[in-house]
Order: C-alpha cells, then structure tokens, then sequence
C-alpha cells in the first residue's frame, strides 16, 4: 500500500512540474499579444466586404506563428503538442472563443457588440493566462 501511495505522490508532483514547466516557458507579452490578436477577431467582422476575411485571416495566421515560434523558443515539448497542459490552454482560449462567435452572432443586433466583445477576449485573455502563469509557476 504504502508503495502505490508512494506511487501516486510522485505522479502527481511529476503532473504538477510539468504544469508549472509550460506556464513559467511562457513570457507575460506573449500572453498579453495573444490576447490582442484574438480581441482584433471581433473588430475585424467590423470592416466592410472582403476586408473581413482577409483581416481575420491575417491575424489567425499571425497568432498561429507567434504559438509556433514561442514553443520553439521555449524548446520545451511533449509529443507533437506543448507543454502546456490542454485543460489550462482550453480555460485560457474557451470562453475567448464563444464570445467571438456569440459577437458575431449579435452583430446585426447591435453594431457595437464586436468592439465590447474585443475589450471582453482581451480581458478575459490577458487576466486568465497572466494569473495562471503566476499560480502554476510557484506551484512545484
């Protein structure tokens, strides 16, 4: 018994390392310019015709590269994914993700609702991702 209890401990200090491990990796501005890329998402929808999809795809793509080259800055991989665990990158970018497309949704209804929608992403990025980089990274 007192082996597996061992056991259990020690896988779940190995859990809590890695955790810690994938948010110190992650420097404040990247958090705070993902949050900004996103909150441009809604603002984009703003823009008339064709602009929209360009505009949106242009910051996909950039937020796509600036993952890419944070993780291999960080040099720090698990598998084919990054260190960060899926729960916390999912509490992180979840919610950021349904209020854009709830913005969207509510576009014709009201035409400020893609601006309040991107001061909502950013905030919601930035303060989630900022706190738990700080608890995850004094928890080992």
């Amino acid at each position: 018994m007192e082996t597996q209890q061992g056991a259990a401990e020690a896988l779940a200090s190995i859990a809590r390392t890695r955790a810690a491990i994938g948010w110190s990796g992650y420097p404040a501005w990247y958090w705070l310019v993902m949050a900004g890329v996103l909150a441009m998402l809604p603002v984009s929808a703003m823009l008339p015709s064709w602009r929209d999809a360009a505009a949106s795809l242009v910051l996909a793509v950039t937020g796509v590269v600036l993952a890419v080259a944070t993780t291999k800055m960080r040099g720090v991989k698990e598998n084919r994914r990054g260190s960060l665990p899926i729960r916390d990158g999912l509490l992180v970018v979840g919610p950021a993700l349904a209020a854009i497309c709830a913005g969207a949704a509510t576009r014709n209804l009201w035409p400020w609702s893609p601006l309040v929608v991107a001061v909502l992403v950013f905030a919601w990025v930035a303060t989630t991702a900022l706190v738990l980089r700080r608890r995850r990274a004094t928890a080992r």
